[in-house]
């Protein structure tokens, strides 16, 4: 009996785990294409796929929520080798693949500061056209 719940534990753990790492290849995938969009300027694309990556991060700290609680509760003659290498190799998966994602964010950071310098520029050379235009105020006409 206590050999299956050591198996059902720990293959309940694999599985848990391999869908939040799925899920962390999803924000991964996400988020490159949020990177693509801002660089092609494509705003609507931006924003939906924006809200798509923000609902897999939601289902990723859910099921690494459900992984830490889990974890807290296995009982010391259930938690093994097999279930110790599991959670490291998770641990370490999980941290090239979150610093995969810091990666890409600095890059759109990069790429939306670059627009907003773009349009800063942009806006400030049209400043001079309306000081010309200034001297022509007809509404102050002398008769």
């Amino acid at each position: 009996m206590e050999n299956q719940n050591i198996k059902s534990t720990s293959e309940n753990l694999k599985e848990a785990v391999a869908t939040h790492l799925k899920m962390l290849d999803e924000a991964i995938k996400s988020s490159k294409l949020i990177l693509n969009y801002s660089e092609s300027d494509d705003v609507e694309r931006l924003e939906a796929e924006a809200k798509n990556r923000q609902r897999v991060i939601n289902i990723v700290e859910y099921i690494q929520n459900r992984i830490e609680r889990s974890v807290k509760v296995i009982p010391p003659t259930v938690y093994n080798q097999e279930i110790s290498q599991t959670l490291n190799k998770w641990q370490n998966d999980m941290a090239k693949k979150i610093q995969t994602i810091a990666d890409i964010d600095r890059q759109l950071m990069t790429s939306i500061t670059n627009a907003k310098e773009k349009i800063s520029e942009e806006l400030s050379s049209l400043q001079p056209g309306k000081k010309v235009m200034k001297g022509y105020n007809l509404n102050n006409v002398k008769r």
